[in-house]
Formats: structure tokens, C-alpha cells, sequence
């Protein structure tokens, strides 16, 4: 549940997609994150490098974006900076994984 703060009530539902969003992004960053790290833990050193590649390139769009839109929401505040930041998020990931 989200705790109350002192926010008009328009941006209430703002919040709560906010929150929403970056919460269903980090579910998937997490699943994927545990799916590459079992291929981390690979007898292969190919397998066990590419998942070890995969997991850290995961990391950065976590850490960066998703984990910061998801306390802004849950502080109820900057919530159009953890909009943004929770639209970053899948480009971001999509651009790392299409350079690297």
C-alpha cells in the first residue's frame, strides 16, 4: 500500500501509475535478472561469461532509472521525473543490449 503524503489529489492517480510501472519493470528486471544468473552459474565459460555480460547490462537500467522512479512514487514526490525515469527504463536496457 502506499503511504499517504501531502499531494493534491489530481496527482494521486499519477502516483499510482508511476508506482505501478516501475514496480511491473522491476518484477521483469528481477525475473531476468534470475534467469541470466542461472546461466551465470554455467559449467561453460562462454555461458558463464554471456550471463555474467547479461546480468550486469540488466543491473545498470535497474539501478539507474527503475529503483529512483520507484522511491519518487512511493515518496509521492518529483513524480514527472519518475515518469520519465520509468520511460527510460526499456529504452535504456534495449540500447545497451543492441551496442553491446
Amino acid at each position: 500500500m502506499i503511504a499517504p503524503c501531502n499531494i493534491p489529489p489530481a496527482w494521486t492517480s499519477l502516483r499510482r501509475a508511476v508506482a505501478t510501472l516501475a514496480a511491473v519493470e522491476a518484477v521483469l528486471l528481477v525475473t531476468y535478472l534470475v534467469l541470466m544468473g542461472s546461466l551465470a552459474l554455467s559449467s561453460d565459460p562462454i555461458g558463464r561469461s554471456i550471463g555474467q555480460g547479461m546480468v550486469m547490462l540488466t543491473l545498470v537500467p535497474l539501478v539507474l532509472c527503475t529503483l529512483p522512479a520507484l522511491i519518487l512514487a512511493v515518496t509521492g514526490r518529483w513524480l514527472v521525473l519518475a515518469l520519465v525515469l520509468a520511460f527510460i527504463t526499456p529504452a535504456l536496457a534495449i540500447y545497451l543490449f543492441v551496442t553491446a
